[in-house]
């Protein structure tokens, strides 16, 4: 690995023309003390840290699995994470089927953004329209309540309310759990 390289890993928040420049005009120890008064030292986390790490952030995954997923692949921490990413998307897409006891479809939007948000429920429409189900089908519409959003605004919920709305769309959010919305995507509003 070239200096300019180190430098870039180790302070990636650094504007890359400056980190090249420095070095070229100061030479790589006091790029580096520059570097480091003016912006965050990432220190490489070791394999064990890579590993908890994903632990702490995928706490809904058993340990052995994430272990096996982080071996699997060599490259670590950056793929084992798209992987175990991959895996939650797919499981919540499984969820679009009719839940047997209370006879309705779910949709999960948690960790859109509010352009993917809007993309999906479009989705969701296309696919209401061409599974050809009864008048009052009932959709359950997973947005979460904001908690994670800046200053807690439930972005993704207010979104859908808003495209449900606009659509004249019945929707409304579930009183036992706000971070729900039923939808009646054949029903019109009666606001």
């Amino acid at each position: 690995m070239s200096e300019e390289e180190k430098l870039i890993n180790m302070f990636p928040s650094a504007p890359r023309d400056k980190v090249v420049n420095l070095l070229h005009r100061k030479g790589f120890e006091k790029a580096k003390k520059q570097l480091e008064t003016e912006y965050k030292l990432v220190k490489p986390l070791t394999p064990e840290e890579q590993f908890e790490a994903l632990c702490t952030k995928f706490p809904n995954i058993s340990r052995i699995h994430i272990e096996e997923i982080y071996k699997e692949n060599m490259q670590g921490i950056q793929e084992t994470e798209k992987q175990l990413n991959e895996e939650i998307k797919k499981k919540k897409q499984q969820d679009k089927t009719p839940d047997v006891e209370t006879h309705r479809y779910k949709y999960d939007f948690h960790a859109q953004s509010k352009a993917q948000a809007v993309e999906e429920f479009n989705r969701f429409l296309q696919c209401a329209i061409e599974q050809n189900l009864p008048y009052d089908t009932e959709y359950e519409l997973i947005v979460g309540k904001g908690l994670h959003s800046i200053n807690n605004f439930p972005v993704i919920k207010t979104t859908i309310l808003e495209l449900c709305e606009t659509r004249g769309i019945k929707a409304e959010v579930v009183k036992e759990n706000t971070g729900v919305v039923r939808v009646w995507p054949f029903q019109k509003s009666h606001n």
